[in-house]
């Protein structure tokens, strides 16, 4: 089954969307993700096609929904059946800001950071 492209696929959260979900978690996003919102890897397109940066709106409902405040939606990846959630896991310890994703009620794999996932993705395609 192929999976249209959603029409805000790559669309970048704007600084004003980051500062909302930053108020909403009351944490600051990592240097690393912001600069690769900069410029976001080829990889990163190629592995998720069909994803998105999850908007504010998004993220308030992954929180209402499933009533996490350690977990941050950052990508949503459509699957046939279910929406893969890419997300900053809160409860990692600092200095970094591992990476958890969510899928249908469960987390289902998880990176230490930012840096670790990207190696992944870079692996992965």
């Amino acid at each position: 089954m192929t999976i249209p492209p959603s029409p805000t696929a790559w669309r970048l959260p704007s600084p004003g969307d980051l500062a909302i979900v930053e108020g909403i978690y009351g944490f600051r996003f990592p240097p690393a993700f912001l600069a690769l919102l900069d410029r976001p890897p080829p990889a990163l397109r190629r592995m998720f096609p069909h994803g998105r940066f999850a908007l504010p709106e998004e993220v308030r409902a992954f929180r209402k929904q499933h009533g996490f405040k350690r977990l941050v939606p950052f990508l949503l990846d459509p699957q046939p059946r279910h929406e893969d959630i890419y997300c900053f896991d809160l409860e990692t310890p600092a200095p970094d800001v591992g990476i958890a994703v969510f899928a249908v009620h469960t987390t289902v794999a998880d990176w230490p950071n930012l840096a670790a996932w990207l190696t992944w993705v870079e692996t992965f395609v």
